[in-house]
């Protein structure tokens, strides 16, 4: 059997570089030193190890999302610019998991679709990150596509999108979480306390 060297991997290849890999292919080998020790396929990865980096990756992303909000809508201003209805569907999780003894703000408790529709209406965060309105919209629309598939589904976590969409979005998070840590330690170093302190209330 002939075995092509891009249809190789390492048994050590992080499982972010690994999601990429498998764009190219519907499974590939898996080596250890010069032996062939396993395959892994596209549907490997509704396993727990991956379903878990996954959702850590987006918590963070939405823990981001909400340090921007804050910082773009200071004093709680954000609640002017949604529903009323959205607002007290927000008040009412909050009271849930306030009764669980969870440590909560109500921004915490605003479903990301709301927290989407606050983001797209800031011209300063979409210029900041390079983002336009319609495009803001439907990057965090597929994020919270994945999110409810793994939260949600005991099958798998990529049949909401297209695989290449799947990856995409990925990346996406990534390169977003990157770009909003390295704004936080520029804003940091140039010594815009009030900046920072926004940011890092739960980024």
């Amino acid at each position: 059997m002939d075995i092509k060297l891009e249809q190789v991997i390492s048994d050590s290849t992080p499982l972010a570089n690994l999601l990429t890999v498998l764009q190219a292919s519907d499974f590939l080998y898996v080596n250890h030193g010069a032996k062939i020790v396993g395959i892994i396929t596209k549907a490997d990865l509704n396993k727990p190890p991956v379903r878990i980096y996954v959702f850590g990756m987006l918590s963070l992303f939405e823990m981001h999302l909400n340090s921007w909000i804050r910082y773009e809508y200071p004093d709680n201003a954000w609640q002017e610019r949604i529903s009323e209805q959205r607002v007290a569907k927000a008040q009412e999780t909050y009271e849930l998991r306030k009764q669980n003894n969870q440590d909560l703000s109500l921004l915490d408790c605003l479903q990301l679709a709301d927290k989407r529709d606050l983001l797209a209406k800031s011209k300063e965060f979409i210029e900041r990150f390079g983002f336009n309105k319609k495009g803001v919209e439907r990057f965090i629309r597929y994020v919270e596509r994945i999110r409810n598939e793994i939260a949600h589904s005991q099958d798998s976590i990529i049949a909401s999108l297209p695989w290449d969409s799947f990856v995409n979005v990925l990346e996406g998070v990534d390169s977003f979480l990157t770009k909003s840590d390295q704004l936080i330690e520029t804003e940091a170093k140039a010594g815009a306390a009030d900046f920072v302190e926004y940011l890092t209330t739960t980024a």
